[in-house]
């Protein structure tokens, strides 16, 4: 198999911040990422029907989550003793794998050539040595797809505009998970930086307030005007651009000291501040799907949000406890001096409530005169953990007069990244990057296609 080293197309199934994990010398050709055996959903509004990629089921506007774990599988799937083009890289790569991430190394389960055999995957060829045949052959041999066997509910063929991806496997993070910390950043008169503080008006909100927030809500008096009529029931924070600077000018020919108040900022600054989360209420009005089932680590029993940075031991007690939460007063973004914001380098993430994430198939095409194709199942992929990013927004400015100023903001979390491994955000060169997963808990079929 001449291109078994090239057998993907990274910048195809991943966000381009990502690219750079993964190795080198990748091909042209495509792996095209389904979702229930679909690339695409659509997504109903009155008559009007639109589309959404399988990939953005799972996307926020940091991360193609479904692409970036594909790739790590398939990493571990095609690694090979022979890709790597020096022993330092090879090296890194089983670095990188490491003992579990090897063992899934579909070269190592045909030819049983493991070194320890230790936690191996129930593999089961059941070919008759056809694809073996294929996966060692010298033509252009290639992955095709990848199938996440999700089961979401779809009552008709497409989603209401205002219902929720839902599935029995999986949960949906939207905008109730979302805890929202206010804080202070504050700049001094040469727009410098000095430091981030908790704010004292902080109101212990959820995301979905700030995203649903109306103008008619939040400064009633004033939008009883005429002239604001057309405004009034528009999100305080999720206008389009030109709504905001509409608004900007209408607001200017009042004489309402609140009016004067809101457009005491320049006018761009109004517009990023009024406008800004409109993306984000777009992406999480039907919610964000996710791999499997996280709620028991995203809300409490009696529905508090909360986000469980650290497992708990056999006896219960806490372990790596991040020094930024103080869980015994609820879920913090700060450390106790309240000065210093959680950093991202810092991995906050929850562990799936149920062992194993749904079914994957892979679609492998042998390139032969025949025109083989192959389905490789892999089933039993436990301990999935998912990665937490710190998100922000600015919802208001003050400027003094010294030109020092204060931006008043928003901070919650969103999940970013799949991954078996605990200790670090999946990022390039990450070691020992599938530490969780229990391989022999795993289970990988190679059938025919039945197709071809």
């Amino acid at each position: 198999m001449k291109k078994l080293l090239s057998i993907f197309a990274i910048s195809t199934i991943i966000s381009p911040g990502i690219v750079a994990v993964a190795s080198c010398s990748v091909p042209t050709s495509s792996v095209s990422t389904l979702v229930d055996g679909k690339e695409k959903f659509k997504i109903k509004s009155g008559d009007d029907i639109k589309e959404i990629s399988s990939i953005d089921l799972f996307s926020n506007e940091k991360s193609k989550m479904l692409s970036i774990f594909t790739m790590q599988i398939l990493e571990a799937l095609t690694f090979s003793e022979t890709k790597y083009q020096s022993s330092e890289k090879l090296n890194a790569k089983k670095k990188s794998l490491g003992i579990n991430g090897l063992n899934l190394s579909l070269e190592k389960l045909i030819n049983e050539s493991f070194t320890e055999e230790n936690n191996l995957p129930k593999f089961t060829d059941n070919t008759n040595g056809s694809f073996k045949e294929a996966y060692f052959s010298t033509n252009d041999t290639k992955f095709l797809s990848v199938n996440y066997n999700m089961n979401i509910n779809l009552s008709e063929d497409a989603l209401d505009e205002n219902g929720k991806w839902e599935s029995e496997l999986a949960s949906t993070y939207t905008g109730d998970y979302s805890k929202v910390m206010k804080a202070d950043a504050n700049f001094n008169s040469d727009g410098k930086l000095e430091n981030i503080e908790k704010s004292d008006k902080d109101e212990n909100k959820r995301l979905d307030y700030f995203l649903n927030l109306t103008w008619s809500q939040a400064y009633e008096d004033l939008f009883k005007s005429s002239n604001l009529e057309s405004f009034k029931d528009k999100g305080v924070y999720t206008l389009e651009e030109s709504q905001a600077n509409e608004l900007y000018e209408v607001l200017k020919n009042l004489t309402d000291p609140v009016a004067q108040e809101l457009i005491s900022i320049d006018k761009d600054v109004f517009k990023t501040i009024h406008s800004q989360l409109r993306t984000v209420k777009t992406k999480l009005k039907n919610g964000i799907l996710m791999l499997s089932k996280f709620d028991e680590s995203l809300v409490n029993n009696d529905k508090e949000t909360k986000i469980i940075p650290y497992e708990k031991d056999s006896e219960g007690n806490q372990t790596n406890k991040t020094e930024f939460f103080n869980l015994q007063e609820g879920w913090e973004f700060f450390e106790n001096s309240s000065k210093n914001l959680q950093s991202n380098e810092t991995l906050i993430y929850a562990k799936a409530d149920v062992e194993n994430i749904p079914e994957i198939n892979f679609e492998f095409d042998s390139q032969n005169s025949k025109g083989d194709k192959f389905n490789i199942k892999i089933s039993g992929l436990n301990n999935l953990i998912v990665g937490f990013s710190l998100m922000g927004a600015k919802i208001g400015q003050t400027t003094n007069e010294d030109k020092s100023k204060k931006d008043e903001m928003i901070y919650w979390y969103e999940p970013v990244v799949y991954q078996f491994n605990k200790t670090t955000m999946f990022k390039a060169g990450i070691e020992n990057m599938f530490e969780t997963l229990d391989t022999k808990k795993v289970n990988i079929i190679v059938e025919k296609n039945n197709l071809t």
